[in-house]
């Protein structure tokens, strides 16, 4: 059953038998399973074997901490019950907020999604993916977002150079250089901005040129973190520093988008602008220059940050679009503001502890790192550029941008969420469209391959996407991946924030382009090839033991000593957007 292709009709028949059997032996034990304190949810699910997803239903007991057999004693759970397996799941750190919260508060208590974490209930095997019915006037909160009417995302051709590069390879070293050439204004949208060596270079760049600082940030709710700031202080000392030339502003979060100001974008002097995947926190902008490491220093730097691209362009158009649309996100903001409604703050959630033996990435193979470097276009050997962002036009363009692939579709991303019900789309492309572009070109015979982060709720999103009909020998998982990126045909590449879920490619606000150069598109790809045949693995290290604790959970594993002086790792780094 393991080597049948998921589209053949028996196969498929003998498969819903299997999960309907499967179904009747969750009802059956379901009660009697969770009276186990160390027991979190009883569901269905495909049996994992070496941290992937096989084709094997089975009943997925999930545990608060997954101790190893050896230490259960009388505790361990059966390996199948009325010959259906069982596959013991370890509990997520937003299943064991949950669940401690609603034991604490009492069973018909509701508890809030933390922050970072879908309320989407993904694909199960067997369902058909429904779509949300809205009718006019009830669309959910956090969509009030209006297009401006003066501001247009029209795709230009032209002369200009763009100056291409990833991070941890490449990224701080050209971005400082990049804040420092300021000579007039700063015009940054960002989510997260905590990083301190970007905060100094963002500071003295403002202060030593002659305009306006302009930031509009995500909601400043973040925790500090060792070695960072809080965007409170960044805001404080900005405004220390500059006095009446910084312009600062909190984006409408809850109100004009549903929940995140995702974008990283930051624009100097009208003319020039800078785009990414990432934040400016350590993890997606470490301060150490990977060229001038020895291999020993350029692993650690790989292993312990995130995978992003980014890119930097001198076309004054683009430049001016983006400002404008930032702006006018501040200005919208304030709006906002002085109606009196208020956007979403979330709750200060703790560090999270990691596991004695393993960590959430694993150990490099091979290190390899790639060099910025700049494309330059004439008139007469021109670029064409798509400037994209979420609300207004990210579906249309990258729906189109994957139906075009015709031999290879390379797709590096934090997460592809597939829920069993889709948004509303509120007439236009949303996620439903993209992950059935992604799957029709797999039909197709495309090449497609496909990256997402090691870490998280990984093992729901596999299942989910094996569900819906994704080949899963062409997904792998790489610690630390943050990238958005797609390369097509070898011919274009894209570069962006946009995760793949309901809000993240619909109503928050990201920001990408799609760039139409064989060139552009190459560099990325070599980027993505090293990442596929070098780092990235089909195994789940939160399958094997790396999955972080909250510290009341910790306290429970007697396996593991004291952990009182044991690594940390913020929820905000392990569910990072």
């Amino acid at each position: 059953m393991s080597n049948s292709p998921l589209n053949n009709d028996a196969y498929e028949a003998v498969l819903r038998v299997a999960f309907s059997a499967a179904r009747a032996v969750v009802d059956r034990y379901r009660t009697k399973l969770l009276r186990d304190r160390n027991v979190v949810d009883v569901q269905t699910g495909f049996k994992f074997t070496n941290g992937w997803p096989t084709d094997t239903p089975c009943v997925v007991v999930t545990v608060l901490n997954k101790l190893p057999e050896s230490a259960l004693g009388d505790q361990l759970l059966p390996t199948e019950l009325d010959g259906i397996p069982v596959d013991v799941a370890p509990a997520t750190p937003a299943q064991q907020y949950l669940h401690l919260n609603k034991t604490k508060a009492g069973t018909r208590a509701a508890v809030a999604t933390p922050s970072g974490v879908s309320a989407e209930r993904l694909l199960a095997h067997g369902e058909t993916p429904a779509v949300e019915e809205v009718t006019r006037g009830t669309a959910r909160p956090g969509r009030a977002y209006l297009e401006p009417k003066d501001l247009k995302l029209a795709p230009v051709t032209g002369a200009m150079t763009l100056l291409c590069h990833a991070s941890p390879d490449a990224g701080w070293s050209t971005l400082q250089k990049f804040l420092k050439d300021t000579k007039k204004t700063l015009t940054i949208a960002m989510y997260d901005f905590t990083a301190k060596h970007v905060f100094e270079g963002v500071k003295d760049a403002a202060v030593n040129s002659s305009g306006t600082l302009t930031l509009n940030l995500d909601r400043k709710s973040n925790p500090k973190r060792e070695g960072e700031m809080t965007e409170e202080q960044v805001v404080d000392e900005l405004k220390a520093a500059l006095k009446e030339r910084f312009d600062s502003s909190t984006a409408a979060v809850g109100v004009l988008y549903p929940n995140a100001y995702h974008i990283k974008v930051a624009v100097r002097d009208s003319n020039q602008f800078w785009l990414s995947s990432g934040n400016w926190q350590g993890s997606n902008q470490p301060s150490e220059d990977a060229s001038k490491l020895d291999p020993a220093a350029q692993r650690r730097l790989l292993s312990g940050h995130n995978r992003e691209w980014h890119v930097i362009s001198d076309n004054a158009k683009l430049a001016k679009t983006f400002e404008g649309y930032i702006k006018f996100d501040v200005a919208e903001a304030r709006r906002v503001a002085a109606d009196g409604t208020r956007g979403l703050v979330p709750p200060a959630l703790p560090d999270l502890v990691l596991p004695d033996e393993s960590t959430v990435r694993a150990p490099m193979k091979e290190v390899k790192i790639f060099p910025a470097k700049k494309f330059t276009f004439t008139a007469a050997d021109p670029v064409r550029v798509q400037p994209l962002l979420t609300p207004d036009n990210y579906g249309e363009n990258v729906v189109k941008l994957i139906l075009s692939a015709k031999k290879s579709l390379y797709f590096q991303n934090q997460y592809i969420m597939v829920p069993s019900t889709f948004p509303d789309g509120m007439g236009k492309p949303g996620l439903k469209e993209l992950v059935e572009a992604l799957l029709d070109r797999q039909k197709a015979g495309v090449d497609l391959r496909i990256i997402l982060r090691n870490g998280g709720n990984a093992r729901e999103m596999l299942q989910s996407m094996k569900s819906f009909g994704f080949d899963m020998s062409k997904v792998k998982m790489l610690g630390g991946c943050h990238n958005k990126g797609i390369v097509v045909d070898s011919q274009v590449a894209m570069v962006s924030s946009q995760n793949y879920s309901a809000d993240g490619v619909r109503f928050n606000r990201d920001a990408g382009l799609i760039i139409y150069s064989p060139k552009v598109a190459k560099y990325y790809g070599q980027i993505f090839e090293y990442d596929w045949d070098v780092r990235a693995t089909q195994n789940l290290t939160t399958e094997r033991g790396a999955m972080p604790l909250l510290p009341e959970v910790a306290k429970l594993d007697k396996t593991r000593g004291t952990r009182a002086a044991q690594q940390t790792i913020s929820w905000d780094e392990f569910y990072q957007d």
